[in-house]
């Protein structure tokens, strides 16, 4: 295990992202981060990423100076359109048609924020996702598992949807929540973890 200088604060409460940093003995506790979630006109994923990620981390940031607090955001795009959460069943089945026998591009944005030492660091990840072709049959059952309702674009990859991705090119834990080399590598570099391996 790394030595941990401090404990950090996660702003989030995806339980994707909190397995992630309990599967690496990284510290922390979690406040969510309710921000405006809302794409700006002419906004490229990219930049969306990196924008939500810092603004959930200074949010808590704001109400907690001295800590450092970890944001972070995940978009999936496809043919330029940025697909959200499902709002329900039927837009579920939709973003699955969308992405179904195609490769897709999953962002993952995440800021580690510590407002008293000035300290203000973002990454994104780029992924690309490639998609099994689903009928409508294995679209409606996967659907009514309930698995695609808080994730965006509709699927798990860590989940049953693991059953319909044919290829991953780039970081997987990205897709899951959060590139988990370089958040440590962050941690690493701004002090929280001590970079060295501990018995």
């Amino acid at each position: 295990m790394y030595r941990q200088t401090e404990i950090i604060i996660l702003g989030s409460a995806s339980p994707r992202r909190k397995s992630l940093l309990e599967e690496l003995g990284v510290k922390f506790e979690i406040s969510a981060a309710d921000i405006d979630e809302n794409v700006h006109a002419g906004e490229h994923p990219r930049e969306l990423a990196a924008r939500l990620a810092c603004a959930k981390a200074l949010k808590i940031a704001g109400v907690n100076s001295a800590r450092f607090v970890l944001g972070a955001d995940t978009d999936v795009t496809i043919d330029g359109e940025i697909l959200g959460k499902p709002k329900d069943e039927a837009d579920a089945c939709r973003l699955l048609r969308l992405i179904q026998g195609r490769t897709h591009t999953v962002w993952g944005g995440c800021a580690l924020v510590n407002i008293a030492k000035k300290i203000e660091a973002v990454i994104v990840s780029e992924t690309l996702v490639t998609m099994c072709a689903m009928t409508q049959s294995d679209i409606k059952r996967y659907v009514a598992t309930g698995e695609p309702f808080d994730k965006a674009g509709a699927y798990a990859v860590q989940g049953i949807g693991s059953q319909f991705i044919s290829h991953i090119a780039g970081s997987y834990p990205n897709v899951v929540g959060l590139d988990t080399p370089r958040v440590m590598a962050l941690l690493k570099e701004h002090g929280v973890l001590d970079g060295t391996l501990s018995a």
